[in-house]
């Protein structure tokens, strides 16, 4: 890499908090691209698959079918693992507590390996407040609902055993999981997900969730988890092309988004909808989901997740924000608040970091290395002065938020596109995606302003200084401004910002002036940089990087396809020819598809002088679904089936 690409100071991080089994993308698009009344062989199908793999989870489908032998040293492993409270100790404990109620008295699991499943239980930690040091991650929203729904149904499960980390009964851990449990689901159902769209962190979501819909003794949690499932299926359906979950994320990682084969929630998807392959024998979501033995996803859902529409527009409203404290029933000084803020990135921002070092203090977890880098900012608490030194540097304290969204995703057979619409622009953001485009599983595009070279939070490809995105429709604009976090705080500034295009999954690659196209099958894309690019040409990026050299940029991303735009050719030739108009943060562009359009850092998005929605949407406006937010009924319907949640009264009316 060249020296300039270096960056140019450390940021100082003290506010900030598969291989392919089965199928393929071949052929022509079909408006329902898998056979109906499969769902049954799907199942059966990957049960077989995964349990021919290695790994704790395989280890369940093998239980299923009554096969096996188990490895037992994969069992042992995953026990050792929580013993010593490993961080993802929870995403292991998911698979016990499917042993627990489904495969118990199982020929396969020995006397001795049950001894010690249910001693490392009893002795396990369930929750933050509960005794103990290490670095078990409790308060992320999915770590919320695995530790949660553990606690209460291991507990429900085994009420009178004495549980001895906590000193408590079964029962008593019931009850205390329960609380957490019932909260979490509602805040879901309500607000949606502060961890949006992640193709990471769905997958725990789903297992988790998918236990309670099996196996929890409570008829109302049974009924309300079967309908976040409801929801989440839903969710990956609607914002999937072939299978690739390839829209904006609110948290993710670079393996993630630089090609859509990886996708964590890639193989439950191929469950439900009959689309795209397995890419993990050991998925979480997958196998909960196929050795579940009460819950079928409703065929409105499995039809919607297989449907190719000629053009399907989709806004979402998902998360909440500090304003809806009152509503929520959250306040900023109590410690019983502070996890549920916690669980949208609310460490550091100005509002809670008090509240944030309070719990810490409460519940000492300054030996938790997430909490670790806090500590040093303890005499800044001590002087009652952390929130205006947070105020301050907002740009960095502020960035992890996983706050409100507003989501739009636009999708044809042959081109998805889909972005978050202005959030938090000009914020470091951890692990979010600001947008993305997909033509096929390969060829998936985004851009962003690194954040380092290494990890993930932020990351090359996730996080980073946020865009001011906005899109409608085919055509999204991304706005990049570096602003300085503070004066006392010294920045990572990457001194260009870059697109992921990798140019070898492209039938053809062309560039003209400022724009590169590119073709998949009859899907287009042209992306315009206002700076000039040049590609990598060694390592990692090679061919698949374009950089524009500055810390400011416009990009422009234009779809199109054959049917509607005649020739690559002519495409090519229109959106070369277009006029674009940059002056500073303000942008105007003549496109050939939608007409003038218009905006800027801090204006909204205008098309042919017509101001264009960008926030305040519903929770769900599709033409499956109609939903407020906050509402308490959902009703999703399509072709004839439906699917009607009624949180507050815990129904859920299927119609096949």
């Amino acid at each position: 890499m060249h020296p300039s690409r270096f960056p140019l100071s450390v940021l100082v991080p003290l506010l900030a908090g598969p291989i392919m089994l089965q199928g393929a993308l071949a052929g022509p698009v079909d408006r329902i691209e898998a056979p109906r009344n499969a769902y049954e062989s799907r199942v059966r199908a990957f049960l077989e698959l995964s349990a021919d793999g290695a790994g704790l989870w395989q280890q369940i489908s093998k239980l299923e079918l009554g096969r096996g032998p188990l490895d037992e040293d994969e069992i042992r492993a995953t026990l050792d693992f929580m013993d010593r409270r490993q961080d993802t100790s929870d995403f292991r404990l998911a698979a016990l507590v499917r042993i627990f109620y489904q495969y118990w008295d199982s020929p396969l699991l020995s006397d001795s390996l049950k001894d010690d499943i249910l001693a490392t239980t009893l002795a396990f930690r369930y929750w933050i407040d509960q005794p103990g040091q290490d670095d078990m991650v409790f308060w992320s929203e999915n770590h919320q609902i695995l530790f949660s729904s553990e606690e209460y149904l291991i507990g429900a499960r085994f009420p009178d055993d004495y549980f001895s980390n906590a000193g408590w009964s079964g029962a008593e851990h019931r009850v205390h999981g329960l609380a957490w449990v019932e909260q979490w689901l509602d805040d879901r159902f309500h607000y949606g997900f502060s961890e949006w769209h992640s193709n990471v962190y769905y997958d725990e979501d789903f297992a988790a969730v998918q236990n309670l819909a099996d196996f929890a003794p409570d008829e109302s949690v049974r009924t309300r988890a079967a309908m976040i499932l409801d929801l989440l299926h839903f969710d990956v359906g609607l914002n999937s092309l072939h299978g690739v979950f390839a829209v904006s994320h609110g948290r993710t990682y670079k393996s993630k988004v630089t090609s859509g084969r990886n996708d964590s929630v890639r193989s439950v998807s191929k469950l439900v909808s009959g689309v795209g392959e397995y890419n993990s024998s050991g998925s979480m979501s997958a196998v909960s989901l196929a050795t579940s033995r009460t819950y079928v996803p409703p065929r409105v859902l499995q039809d919607i997740g297989a449907h190719v529409p000629e053009s399907l527009e989709s806004r979402e409203r998902m998360g909440f924000q500090f304003s809806d404290a009152a509503a929520l029933g959250l306040d900023f000084t109590s410690t019983s608040s502070a996890v549920r803020w916690w669980g949208m990135g609310g460490y550091a921002a100005w509002q809670t970091v008090d509240l944030t070092f309070a719990a810490a203090e409460e519940w000492q977890l300054w030996e938790n290395k997430f909490f670790a880098a806090f500590e040093p900012l303890l005499p800044l608490y001590e002087l009652g002065i952390l929130p205006l030194v947070s105020y301050g540097a907002q740009a960095a304290t502020s960035g992890s938020l996983l706050s409100t969204v507003d989501t739009y995703t636009y999708r044809s057979p042959d081109y998805m596109l889909a972005c978050a619409q202005d959030h938090r622009s000009g914020q470091l953001g951890f692990q979010k995606v600001a947008w993305r485009a997909a033509l096929d599983r390969d060829a998936v595009i985004l851009t962003s302003h690194p954040g380092t070279l290494e990890g993930d939070n932020p990351g090359y490809w996730t996080g980073g200084f946020m865009p001011k995105v906005v899109q409608n429709e085919n055509v999204l604009i991304a706005i990049y401004q570096w602003r300085p976090v503070s004066e006392l705080v010294p920045t990572v500034v990457f001194p260009y910002n870059h697109a992921f295009f990798p140019r070898e999954h492209f039938d053809e690659v062309r560039e003209v002036g400022k724009w590169t196209f590119g073709r998949v099958g009859e899907g287009y894309i042209g992306l315009f940089s206002n700076r000039p690019t040049s590609w990598t040409t060694e390592g990692e990026w090679a061919d698949r990087e374009l950089i524009a050299d500055g810390t400011s940029n416009v990009w422009i991303c234009e779809m199109g396809r054959a049917a509607e735009d005649g020739s690559f050719d002519g495409f090519v030739s229109k959106l070369s020819a277009a006029r674009i108009k940059v002056q500073g943060t303000r942008v105007a562009y003549d496109s050939p598809s939608q007409g003038q359009m218009k905006t800027g850092w801090s204006t909204g998005l205008k098309i042919r002088g017509e101001i264009m929605p960008i926030h305040n949407y519903p929770r769900y406006e599709n033409p499956y679904c109609v939903a407020e937010r906050g509402a308490d009924r959902v009703h999703i319907a399509h072709r004839g089936r439906s699917l009607t949640l009624d949180f507050g009264a815990a129904r859920r009316t299927v119609r096949d």
